[in-house]
This record gives C-alpha cells, sequence and structure tokens, in this order.
C-alpha cells in the first residue's frame, strides 16, 4: 500500500471571530464537540487510516509564537510534526507540502469533527484511481442534508445536480502544487460559486448558470488556470464536507456530537 503524507491545515481567522467567542476559545482548532478539539478528531482519524503515514499539523500559535495549547494536548498522544501557520490556508498548505516533499499528500481542515479513519482511507483510494495532480472532491448535497436537514452549505450545480466541495485535497505529484496557488487567488471568493466560475471565462459561467457545465469540463478548465492536471471526484460522504465554519453550524453540530 502507498502512504500518504497528511498535512492539516489548523489556522483561523483570528481572535475577533464570532466562532471564537461563542466556543470560548482562542484558536478554531479548539473548538470542541463532547470534550473533545475539533482537532484531535481529524488527528485521531488520520491516524487510524491505513493509507496515511508522516502527519503535519500546520498552526495555529498562540499569542507567544508558540504552539497552542491544544496542540501540546495533543502531542502527549500522537506523533506529528508541528509548523507555525503562513498568510491563508493555500501557503500553509505550500508550507506543509515543502516541509516533507512526498507524494501523495493528504490536505485536510481541522474543522470536520465528523471525519473518519474509513471516509479518509475511501478518499484515498479514489484519488489513487486518478492521473490528476491535484484531486478535490465534491459531495451530493443531497447526502449532507440527510445527516444534517438543516445544515447550510455553499453548493455548486453540476449537470443539475447540487454539490459541495469536501475538506480534503490530494496533492498527487508535484505538479499538483501549482493548484494551491490558483487556490489562493481563489480564497476570498469561496463562498461565491458565481465569481469562481466567472473565472473561467463567460461562456463558461453561462454554461454554469443553465446547469449545462460537467465536472470533466469543469477540470479541464481548472487544470488551464492551475497549471496542473486537476480532477473533480465525486465522493457520497458527507464526513469529509461538513466544517465548523460559523457559529449556527457550531450549535447545530453540538446537537450530533
Amino acid at each position: 500500500m502507498n502512504k500518504w503524507n497528511a498535512v492539516v491545515l489548523a489556522g483561523d481567522r483570528g481572535p475577533n471571530d464570532p466562532l471564537l467567542q461563542a466556543a470560548g476559545v482562542t484558536c478554531k482548532a479548539a473548538v470542541r464537540f463532547s470534550g473533545q478539539t475539533q482537532l484531535s478528531r481529524v488527528i485521531a482519524a488520520l491516524v487510524e487510516a491505513e493509507h496515511i503515514g508522516h502527519i503535519t499539523i500546520v498552526g495555529p500559535d498562540s499569542e507567544v509564537s508558540q504552539p497552542h495549547a491544544c496542540i501540546q494536548e495533543l502531542a502527549e498522544q500522537y506523533q506529528f510534526d508541528y509548523l507555525a501557520k503562513a498568510e491563508g490556508p493555500s501557503l500553509s498548505a505550500l508550507k506543509g507540502l515543502q516541509h516533507r516533499q512526498g507524494y501523495p499528500c493528504l490536505i485536510a481542515t481541522c474543522d470536520v469533527p465528523f471525519i473518519t479513519s474509513q471516509a479518509i482511507d475511501e478518499y484515498c483510494v479514489a484519488a489513487d484511481d486518478s492521473d490528476a495532480d491535484f484531486v478535490v472532491a465534491a459531495v451530493p448535497h443531497e447526502s449532507i442534508i440527510k445527516k444534517l436537514p438543516t445544515i447550510r452549505k455553499t453548493t455548486y450545480t453540476f449537470e443539475q445536480r447540487l454539490l459541495c466541495f469536501s475538506s480534503l485535497f490530494a496533492v498527487r505529484s508535484h505538479a499538483g502544487k501549482e493548484a494551491l496557488h490558483f487556490w489562493r487567488e481563489m480564497e476570498e471568493k469561496r463562498k461565491n460559486p458565481l465569481q469562481i466560475i466567472a473565472k473561467l471565462g463567460m461562456i463558461n459561467l453561462i454554461k454554469y448558470k443553465f446547469g449545462k457545465m460537467t465536472l470533466a469540463q469543469a477540470s479541464a478548465y481548472l487544470s488551464t488556470l492551475s497549471a496542473a492536471h486537476v480532477e473533480i471526484i465525486v465522493r457520497d460522504a458527507p464526513e469529509i464536507s461538513v466544517d465548523v465554519d460559523s457559529v449556527a453550524d457550531y450549535e447545530l453540530l453540538q446537537r450530533y456530537l
């Protein structure tokens, strides 16, 4: 079995984030569900996954530029490398990749508390079947709603089907790093599907608005823009797409975890 490196992005939007204030913590990774930080849930799932080898956590920092207490807490139980976060998720992901330079590498965020080792392994298997440099997973919106009927998610429409992008990304080769530069450009637009699709040109925007764009077409266009072979795959796994991005998410998931 080909072991994957894993990079976990554990930065956040700063102490003024309403989510942190509601949860009574100083960083997103430290948000707790049933007494367990969501970062510890992600790390536990990665450790248990058969396909994952080495783990690197990028961020968060404490106020004195030392690993946050939630990182120190994890270090007593698990083996991983720790790096201070960079400016934004994409640069933090690049920093984690450059730390080990081993492929394939799974990039995960710290805020997917439903994540399981099974979902991670199944995603790695699916990504291994691709010949792309960078693999993005999309989850059917209907699957997420079955699990959490009242959750609000940003959706994208491809071939008349509502999809939500997941919090797992596969960098399968050195060339896949190029996709992260495009990701950096799109970070501020991530909650506005039309702004992102508009980067693909007017014809593609029209196709998208009328539900005519296919995943294969979107993958091809993203490959052109990012200078790497990108593929979007569909996974029926809400565990990899349900993240904690707002106070409403936090309050809702408190009832399920």
